[in-house]
């Protein structure tokens, strides 16, 4: 699952196709993508404003600082938004009835979000219905779900609000998989591996790597 299903916090964030609407602009059009099969589960995030475009490409051509021997902090996601929760349904229910009560929770999601942050304090986060639906239901089949995370920066793919829909509200197993391992020291890993257990209560963790150590030298 990528970490753009993590839904909204207050710092950074994943940007793919852009929206200039409001929120209940873009509900509305996110209907359009169940009449167009190429186009339903496009990622809908809002227009990032081009001077940040501009600023971000000047800070990615800046080399990178190391920050050796520290830790990140429980600040680091900012303050986290939880993931938009299907409303209560049963099998008695039309379809239609299904999606209304769905636009109609989401659309009051979206709402209270931008009702309550400025938008510049917000992540660029999924705004098309289809997707969350998609990720409502293969928790629902599952019995268990796996993040895949890249262990050189495991914090930018793992995405805490999926940790608490997927433990705490449906009380599922969640595996953290840490990949790439051979790409870093390996006190690194036990020290990332130690971090999210501590961190993230009842979340499984395991490391995975592409090749096996050479212990010849």
């Amino acid at each position: 699952i990528n970490a753009e299903y993590g839904g909204p916090h207050t710092k950074g964030g994943f940007k793919s196709t852009q929206h200039d609407g409001g929120p209940s602009q873009i509900i509305i059009e996110s209907k359009q993508y169940r009449n167009k099969k190429e186009n339903r589960l496009n990622t809908v995030f809002e227009k990032e404003p081009p001077e940040e475009i501009e600023k971000r490409k000047l800070d990615a051509q800046k080399p990178l600082k190391r920050l050796a021997g520290k830790f990140p902090s429980d600040t680091y996601y900012g303050e986290l938004i939880d993931i938009p929760l299907r409303p209560p349904w049963n099998y008695e229910m039309s379809k239609e009835e299904l999606e209304k009560n769905e636009e109609r929770m989401f659309k009051q999601y979206l709402d209270n979000i931008y009702n309550q942050y400025q938008r510049e304090r917000l992540n660029y986060f999924e705004h098309n219905l289809e997707v969350w639906r998609q990720l409502w239901r293969v928790c629902e089949l599952s019995d268990i779900l796996f993040v895949l995370a890249d262990c050189r920066h495991p914090l930018f793919h793992f995405p805490p609000s999926l940790y608490r829909y997927v433990v705490k509200s449906m009380r599922k197993p969640l595996v953290l998989v840490l990949t790439k391992t051979d790409l870093v020291p390996e006190k690194n890993v036990h020290l990332w591996l130690n971090y999210f257990k501590k961190t993230f209560p009842g979340l499984l963790v395991t490391a995975a790597r592409s090749f096996e150590r050479d212990n010849t030298n």
